[in-house]
């Protein structure tokens, strides 16, 4: 298959899958996409095929091939702990800029995605915005029902009262529903419930939650 065709064949395999997504939203159904949901457009669809596509549409192409490995040994434990048996704990990724919590909080989740859970990335100000006025309807009870949410960069956001009140009804339908937040921050501890308030932090940390400081030199400058 020519590289043109493999595009196009993606292009109308994601297109399919926010077709059946959006009836599923519409019906308040959560759960896995399976082959014979696009049966019409690729018969025999591979499922592993299925959540690779799937995976692509989710996580951002840099993070695409994220995963755990090239991590301390102490901090690859406990993320590979977590991702096997989160039991409704979140997972708190803290540290300076560029030492690797979004490529972490990935990597963490890509079990999940690949045992057929639902997973979603969002950086907290593109969240912000699918929760104000005019937005998708009923968005954050959606984002409320995924597996497994990763909110990139919590604390970058403008804090406002509209912000806040909005952050703690989602993360608080989380906390009850005791479904997993992954959060990444470049804020310590006590900024963090600074920035969030407390109500919110304990929800965060709160339930055994894992709570990881990742530091050392800055990835991105070392990598380039």
């Amino acid at each position: 298959m020519t590289e043109a065709a493999e595009a196009t064949r993606i292009d109308r395999l994601l297109s399919r899958v926010a077709e059946v997504e959006e009836v599923q939203t519409a019906r308040r159904i959560a759960r896995p996409l399976e082959p014979e949901d696009l049966d019409d457009v690729e018969p025999g669809l591979d499922l592993d095929r299925l959540r690779e596509v799937r995976w692509r549409a989710i996580i951002p192409r840099r993070f695409h091939r994220a995963d755990l490995s090239g991590f301390d040994p102490e901090v690859y434990e406990a993320l590979t702990s977590w991702a096997r048996r989160p039991a409704g704990r979140n997972l708190v990724l803290i540290g300076p800029v560029g030492t690797g919590k979004t490529h972490a909080a990935v990597g963490a989740c890509r079990v999940a995605h690949w045992s057929g859970l639902n997973v979603r990335f969002l950086p907290v100000v593109e969240l912000l915005d699918l929760l104000r006025p005019g937005g998708p309807e009923g968005a954050l009870y959606d984002l409320a029902d995924v597996d497994r949410l990763i909110l990139d960069d919590v604390g970058s956001e403008r804090p406002t009262d509209w912000t806040a009140e909005r952050l703690y009804a989602l993360l608080n339908r989380r906390w009850l529903e005791e479904t997993p937040t992954i959060v990444t921050t470049n804020l310590g501890p006590a900024e963090l419930e600074e920035a969030v308030g407390p109500r919110l932090f304990s929800r965060l940390v709160g339930n055994d939650a894992v709570v990881l400081a990742l530091y050392g030199a800055d990835r991105r400058r070392t990598a380039s």
